[in-house]
């Protein structure tokens, strides 16, 4: 799934976001900042994210469509938790204000990273992730450690479902449990 924009500008904004979670702390190992700038994060966002509104239980719904592919690429690359899930329904498959509570998302990336480093995940080692979600942190620890060293597990079926239909050509594979 490519997002049009302008040539570049996804990379560029994938090390300006390095370069922002470097500023603040969250990032300070070279290998992961090697991650963060290489690891897309559109692709795992589907077509479309939610947004926090006044009401604790009412999203708004950015569609990729209704937007420049600039404008959805800033979006993606913000240090910002993106809700792709609310109450059992994929976002993307909303219409109007998604109600409910989100049942997954993209977490922001500087705490995904800083969680990373906390862990002290190393070259070499093997890693099981127990909630795939959208897949991203499971992409950027692929590209860290390669693919045959994680192993990532979701077990809401329609969350995998999606992560494996956007993640098909990137070998990040979200294997179904449960309901």
């Amino acid at each position: 799934m490519t997002v049009r924009g302008t040539p570049d500008l996804a990379a560029r904004l994938r090390r300006d976001l390095a370069d922002r979670l470097a500023r603040t702390g969250c990032l300070r190992d070279p290998a992961w900042r090697k991650a963060v700038e290489s690891v897309a994060r559109e692709p795992f966002l589907g077509s479309a994210i939610a947004r926090a509104t006044e009401y604790g239980d009412r999203w708004e719904v950015a569609r990729r469509e209704e937007m420049t592919g600039d404008e959805w690429l800033e979006l993606v690359y913000r240090d910002e938790t993106w809700v792709t899930q609310v109450d059992g329904v994929l976002v993307e498959e909303a219409r109007g204000l998604a109600c409910g509570a989100p049942t997954s998302s993209s977490t922001m990336p500087g705490l995904v990273v800083r969680m990373l480093e906390a862990a002290r995940i190393s070259d070499g080692e093997k890693v099981l992730e127990i909630g795939t979600g959208t897949g991203y942190s499971t992409a950027l620890m692929c590209h860290r450690l390669g693919d045959g060293a994680v192993t990532s597990v979701e077990y809401d079926r329609v969350v995998a479902g999606a992560c494996s239909r956007r993640t098909r050509r990137r070998r990040v594979h979200a294997h179904a449990r449960g309901r």
